[in-house]
C-alpha cells in the first residue's frame, strides 16, 4: 500500500512558469524585498477584484495577521463555523482568543439567532467559510454583525474563483484569507494571501507581516496603532516592536 496515495509530485505547465522561477531566483531576491513581490500582488488584487492583496507565507499566516489587525488578543473571542477545519481554528488559539463556534442545523452557514446569542463585548471578530467551495446566503448574519461593529474574515482557502452575485469569495467581507498550498487551485508550493478594500488595513497587514516594509517612515511610527489608546487596546505596531 501506498504511503501516500496522492500523487502530488509538481507537474509544470507548458506556459513558460519554470522561466519565471527562474528569473527570480537569478535575481537573488527570495523574501520581501523580492521584485516581482509588489507584481504578484498586483495582479492578485487585479484578479479577484480586490483594493488590495498582500503575500504571505501560508493561509494560517494570513488568519492570524487577519485576527490581529482586529485586535483579537487573549480572553477575546471570535465567532467561527463549528463545521471549521483545524486550520480555521487554530490562528484563533495561537492568538490567545476563544473559539465561539456556530452553525445552522443541516447547513454549512451560521445561525443569525445562535449568532445573536453568542455576540458579546468579548467578540472581535467573525469568521465565514465557504467550505469545499460552497458560499452560503450569509446577508442576514453580515448585516447582524456589521450592526455590532463585528469585522467579517473570509476563511477563502477552498474557494479560489468561487463567484456570488459576480463577487468573488475572499471580498465579501473586510477580509479575506486564502492559502496557496499545493493542494490548492493556484499553488505557490506554500504560500497565502489577503484581500481587502480597505487601504489602511492593508498597510497594517502589510506592516505586521513584513517588517522591512516599515523603511522607518515616520507616518508609520507616530500613526495610532490598531487599538484605541484611550482604551488601552494594543495595536499592531506595538505588538511588532516588543
Amino acid at each position: 500500500m501506498l504511503e501516500n496515495p496522492v500523487d502530488d509530485r509538481y507537474s509544470p505547465p507548458p506556459c513558460g512558469e519554470l522561466d519565471e522561477i527562474r528569473a527570480v531566483l537569478d535575481d537573488g531576491r527570495l523574501s520581501g524585498g523580492a521584485q516581482i513581490l509588489p507584481v504578484y500582488e498586483r495582479t492578485l488584487a487585479h484578479r479577484f477584484g480586490a483594493a488590495r492583496a498582500i503575500a504571505v507565507n501560508s493561509g494560517s499566516s494570513a488568519l492570524h495577521a487577519a485576527l490581529i489587525a482586529f485586535n483579537v488578543r487573549p480572553g477575546t473571542e471570535v465567532l467561527v463555523p463549528a463545521t471549521a477545519p483545524l486550520p480555521t481554528a487554530m490562528p484563533i488559539i495561537t492568538c490567545g482568543a476563544i473559539p465561539v463556534p456556530d452553525t445552522l442545523p443541516n447547513s454549512l452557514a451560521p445561525d443569525p439567532t445562535d449568532v445573536d446569542r453568542k455576540l458579546s463585548a468579548r467578540t472581535r471578530a467573525a469568521i465565514t467559510l465557504p467550505l469545499w467551495g460552497y458560499l452560503n446566503d450569509e446577508r442576514a448574519i453580515t448585516g447582524l454583525l456589521a450592526d455590532a461593529g463585528v469585522p467579517v474574515i473570509e476563511d477563502a482557502a477552498q474557494a479560489h474563483g468561487t463567484r456570488i452575485a459576480n463577487l468573488h469569495a475572499g471580498t465579501l467581507g473586510q477580509v479575506g484569507c486564502f492559502s496557496t498550498h499545493d493542494r490548492k487551485l493556484p499553488s505557490t508550493g506554500e504560500g497565502g494571501l489577503i484581500l481587502t478594500n480597505d487601504h489602511e488595513l492593508a498597510d497594517r497587514i502589510d506592516h505586521y507581516t513584513h517588517l522591512g516594509h516599515l523603511r522607518g517612515d515616520p507616518a508609520v511610527a507616530s500613526r495610532p496603532s490598531l487599538g484605541d489608546p484611550a482604551s488601552g487596546q494594543r495595536g499592531i505596531e506595538s505588538d511588532c516592536r516588543q
